[in-house]
């Protein structure tokens, strides 16, 4: 028998959780009737269904199964699955095993990625006990969140107004919808920003240098 199996286009948009689906395609080349088809595919949540799963000599039989992704999966960018395909014939008399077939296939895993930065501005530091002046600290904090669906690693912060550049947020890995708070150095007030009357911080997704 040979197998012949087929997996999806490349997967836009691949998640966590997502599935994908696999059909498995066998044709009996021999000369006796084969029976009690099995297709192995380890990766995958169940056994696939065939339909039939006793194939005279030239009939063809299809199979169909579903693969859960997981974050490894998505992160890698593929996934490679092996399949075998196991049946039983009758040769005189007896019940043999038919030799088992195996296809390979890689399909590829497009994901996203994108992040949300905020900055939040805490208790000024009067350190005059004259109100705001320029000197005076203001402690910011920044927090990151992994919008996409694929992890991140070396989240890097880029701040002109903080003196910030290359600043490691998170050098550990940053997962899909999970968020991250940077410890930045307090900022210091400056003549300009007291004579303006406020402080503006990074904007959402501003200066922000990522991994994967």
């Amino acid at each position: 028998m040979t197998l012949d199996k087929a997996g999806p286009a490349p997967v836009e948009d691949a998640r966590a959780e997502q599935t994908i689906a696999y059909t498995f395609t066998v044709t009996n080349t021999g000369a006796t009737t084969i029976t009690d088809l099995t297709i192995d595919d380890p990766l995958l949540a169940s056994a696939p269904s065939c339909t039939p799963t006793t194939l005279l000599p030239g009939d063809v039989a299809s199979c169909t199964g579903t693969l859960t992704l997981t974050q490894a999966q998505v992160d890698a960018g593929s996934v490679t699955n092996l399949a075998t395909a196991r049946a039983s014939t009758t040769r005189a008399g007896e019940r043999v095993s038919v030799p088992p077939v195996t296809d390979t296939v890689t399909t590829t895993l497009r994901s996203t990625s994108g992040v949300s930065v905020t900055a939040e501005a805490g208790t000024l530091v009067d350190t005059g006990a004259a109100g705001a002046t320029a000197g005076d600290q203001m402690p910011v904090t920044i927090t990151v969140t992994n919008t996409g669906t694929v992890t991140l690693t070396n989240v890097r912060l880029d701040d002109p107004k903080l003196g910030l550049t290359g600043f490691v947020c998170t050098a550990g890995p940053l997962a899909p919808q999970a968020s991250a708070t940077c410890s930045v150095p307090a900022y210091v007030l400056t003549q300009t920003d007291v004579d303006a009357g406020e402080v503006s911080f990074a904007r959402e997704g501003d200066g922000l240098g990522t991994e994967r």
